[in-house]
C-alpha cells in the first residue's frame, strides 16, 4: 500500500499549504505539479484507488485553471511537423 500512503502524505501537504501559506495561484501549482508525480508512476503499477485521484485532481485542474494556450511545432516524423496547442500552465491540450 506504499501508493496509498504517498497520497495521503501529497494530500496532507497540499491542504496544509493550501490554507496556511498559498494563495489561488500557489496552491494550483502544487497541485499540478503534485500531479505530475504521480503520472511518474507507471499505469501497469497504479490501482483503482490511485488512477481515482489523478482523475479528482485533473477534474480540480480543469476547473480551476486559467489556461494561457500557447502553440507549438513537433517533429512528427523526420519530414513531417505538427502544429499543437497546450496551456503553459497545467499542459492541457485544446
Amino acid at each position: 500500500m506504499k501508493y496509498i500512503y504517498l497520497c495521503k502524505h501529497i494530500r496532507r501537504s497540499l491542504c496544509y499549504y493550501t490554507t496556511n501559506v498559498m494563495d489561488d495561484n500557489e496552491a494550483l501549482y502544487t497541485i499540478i505539479h503534485a500531479r505530475d508525480i504521480l503520472y511518474t508512476i507507471s499505469k501497469g503499477e497504479q490501482n483503482g484507488a490511485y488512477r481515482e485521484i489523478i482523475r479528482l485532481i485533473d477534474a480540480y485542474i480543469d476547473m480551476n485553471c486559467i489556461h494561457d494556450y500557447i502553440e507549438d511545432m513537433i517533429d512528427v516524423d523526420i519530414e513531417r511537423s505538427q502544429l499543437i496547442r497546450y496551456c503553459k500552465h497545467c499542459s492541457h491540450t485544446a
